[in-house]
């Protein structure tokens, strides 16, 4: 099947994806063979989007990744493992397996990232069993390692996710779709102040 992100061009500078595209592909080497880890299962991106954005996205997946995305910032592993943890008691347990394996892979590329104390730390205790290491764990741990800002990084992981999507949509679709799940967010969640 096709990769969305590959034959609809969300690269495309008139979809205005590129600067989110660029930060999933640097924060997720081989984004263009990922799957969908929780957007699956659907025919459409207009049946699928509304629902999953919503619900999963904006109650479960988007405030987790955003608390530990901050946790990285601030090198408190011992809170980015204790809330990894307990996530998983937030997910179906089909998801919550699909969520550890696919974490556990990003953190093995991870861990030989030169100059980051976090990530080897976060390989380390996977490596020992101390922590179930959720995909969006390390995502937000190589975006911390990155210095993404969080509207991007959030952004990012829903283009991750569209990505390895097999349904193929027209890219200003699915532009429109990351946009509506990055502005779902209260601007104050991003550290916005109204003038």
């Amino acid at each position: 099947m096709s990769v969305v992100s590959l034959v609809q061009g969300l690269d495309d500078p008139v979809c205005g994806l590129g600067p989110l595209l660029d930060a999933a592909r640097l924060v997720q080497p081989g984004l263009e063979f990922v799957r969908p880890l929780t957007l699956a299962g659907v025919t459409t991106l207009a049946e699928a989007g509304t629902a999953w954005r919503d619900g999963l996205f904006a109650n479960e997946l988007a405030p987790f990744f955003l608390d530990q995305l901050a946790r990285a910032r601030h090198g408190q592993l011992r809170e980015m493992v204790a809330a990894d943890a307990r996530f998983s008691d937030s997910l179906d347990h089909t998801l919550s397996e699909s969520s550890i394996a696919a974490g556990r892979k990003l953190v093995g590329l991870a861990a030989a990232m030169r100059g980051d104390r976090l990530l080897p730390k976060l390989a380390d205790r996977t490596a020992r069993g101390e922590i179930p290491c959720h995909y969006l764990t390390v995502f937000a741990a190589r975006c911390a390692a990155f210095s993404i800002d969080d509207r991007t990084a959030l952004g990012a992981s829903v283009v991750r996710e569209v990505c390895g999507w097999s349904i193929v949509s027209p890219a200003p679709a699915v532009a429109g779709f990351v946009r509506s799940c990055i502005e779902i967010i209260p601007a104050s969640r991003f550290g916005l102040r109204a003038a």
